[in-house]
């Protein structure tokens, strides 16, 4: 059962890695504000149709729904602080803190679900982390703890406790109300912010509007697939292969956008991917 968390765990990674791809495109013609809203919104609603389609949609009242507001929750304030360190800093900066959330995530799955680390599993997380790093930072910048600090830290601190709590949620009401409910309050919370910063959704163009639903859509599958790999790998093993997200979106980025990759990318793209590769034996 342990090669059908790995595969989950790859079949999200790819997802969002395309995902991230898009965003970063969306992000030069879009505010963050309505990127976010929509990318939120197409993703529980994409998987609330499937929850809807296969009959799953009951599982809603499974349980306590605290848990998925509280999920819902802490996947606005990851966005919300992600983008506002991405704004402050740029994605040099932002992008290494707040994309070691596997760091948080596999702390609690050993300290709470008694996981026990290989040395395969130390290898790669040493190996993703200094990956990350050194493909997402130039070699310019420099990190200052500043409001930008604080931002970048907080979403990737809610990250990792998210990507922790989900487990158990998942195994009472399934991972597609899982998903649809944390992408639906996402969405709905960061309406008010669109508002008063006074973003027009109705005015989007359409190659633009198509973008973000393909972004939704892949965000909230790579969710369902990110929950659903909870139920048959330890949260250790299934965190540092996603976390991998960076390094494979600058190499889609070479592959579809045709960019290209200086000395140090391909160093840290090379470390991040033999570290995923490492995890998942």
């Amino acid at each position: 059962m342990l090669i059908y968390g790995i595969a989950l765990a790859f079949i999200c990674l790819v997802f969002w890695s395309i995902a991230d791809l898009l965003i970063k495109i969306s992000l030069n013609h879009e505010s963050k504000w309505k990127t976010l809203f929509f990318a939120q919104l197409f993703g529980g609603l994409t998987a609330l149709a499937i929850a809807l389609a296969t009959g799953e949609i009951g599982k809603i009242f499974a349980g306590d729904i605290t848990a998925l507001l509280l999920l819902g929750a802490m996947n606005f304030i990851t966005m919300f602080c992600y983008y506002e360190a991405l704004n402050r800093k740029g994605l040099a900066l932002s992008s290494p803190i707040s994309n070691s959330w596997p760091i948080v995530t596999i702390a609690l799955g050993v300290i709470f679900y008694r996981e026990i680390l290989t040395s395969n599993q130390i290898a790669a997380i040493f190996l993703i982390l200094i990956g990350i790093f050194i493909t997402t930072i130039k070699n310019k910048e420099k990190f200052t703890f500043d409001t930008s600090f604080v931002f970048g830290l907080i979403s990737m601190l809610s990250a990792g406790i998210m990507f922790f709590l989900i487990k158990n949620p998942t195994l009472v009401f399934g991972p597609l109300i899982v998903a649809a409910s944390i992408k639906i309050i996402s969405s709905m919370v960061s309406l008010p912010f669109s508002i008063y910063k006074k973003i027009d959704l109705g005015n989007t163009r359409q190659n633009i509007l198509l973008a973000l639903i393909a972004i939704g859509t892949l965000e909230g599958l790579g969710l369902v697939a990110y929950g659903l790999a909870s139920n048959y790998a330890p949260v250790s093993t299934i965190a540092l292969i996603a976390g991998g997200l960076p390094a494979l979106t600058v190499l889609l980025g070479v592959v579809i956008l045709k960019e290209q990759m200086d000395k140090q990318q391909k160093i840290g793209v090379g470390a991040t991917l033999i570290g995923i590769l490492l995890a998942a034996l």
